[in-house]
């Protein structure tokens, strides 16, 4: 494989079977070499803007490392065994150009993401477009989609089934905006009748979208 693909590279290492011995303490130990010593121990708050960009960025650094390490960890803990490995580092080698820019887009994505589980879930779900169960651009989709989540939405897409009053369902509804649920029935008004809003129960169902999320993600 040509030198020059660094992030085919990087992958590939990364599904070593030593590789999650270290991936998992990568970030404590950067922050343990960058930031000064005892910055967050001593504190006020006088002391952490005196170092003014420096503690910044390297809060920012440390984001971005933890964020991939997490994505890379996944995908190194989904191979339970040595032909999974060997069967990912084969796919990743035979078109390594192509594999190169989806890695480069993945890079960006996940040290775009808030909290530390999404890249996780990414890293499981790449491994389904390396086996080719998902298409490069449902992939995309899944990415982008993952952006726009918030820590309570895995529970509620856990439930296949919801009825909630409609002034009760903000968290469904946006769900639904983001195509992983549907509404089955949403009678705002009584037929006739624009000015009495109603506060009916309603129910929301996962959809296929949804559920394969769920499946390959969580």
């Amino acid at each position: 494989m040509d030198d020059g693909y660094t992030m085919v590279q990087s992958v590939t290492n990364a599904l070593s079977e030593t590789a999650g011995d270290y991936l998992g303490d990568i970030t404590e130990i950067w922050v343990d070499s960058k930031l000064p010593d005892n910055i967050f121990k001593e504190i006020p708050i006088i002391k952490t803007l005196a170092f003014g960009n420096t503690v910044i960025k390297a809060i920012k650094e440390c984001h971005e490392i933890r964020q991939v390490s997490q994505f890379l960890l996944a995908a190194n803990s989904a191979c339970i065994n040595k032909t999974r490995r060997e069967h990912y580092v084969k796919v990743l080698n035979e078109n390594p150009k192509q594999f190169e820019k989806e890695l480069e887009y993945v890079m960006i994505v996940v040290t775009n993401y808030l909290e530390s589980e999404k890249p996780q879930m990414l890293g499981r779900i790449y491994l389904k477009r390396l086996d080719g169960e998902i298409s490069w651009e449902e992939f995309s989709e899944y990415a982008s989609m993952m952006n726009q989540l918030i820590p309570n939405d895995v529970a509620l897409l856990k439930e296949e089934h919801h009825v909630r009053k409609q002034s009760q369902s903000r968290n469904l509804l946006r769900l639904v905006a983001l195509g992983l649920m549907y509404e089955q029935d949403s009678p705002n008004f009584p037929d006739g009748d624009n000015n009495t809003i109603k506060d009916d129960e309603t129910s929301f169902t996962i959809t296929e979208f949804g559920r394969n999320f769920v499946r390959i993600a969580l």
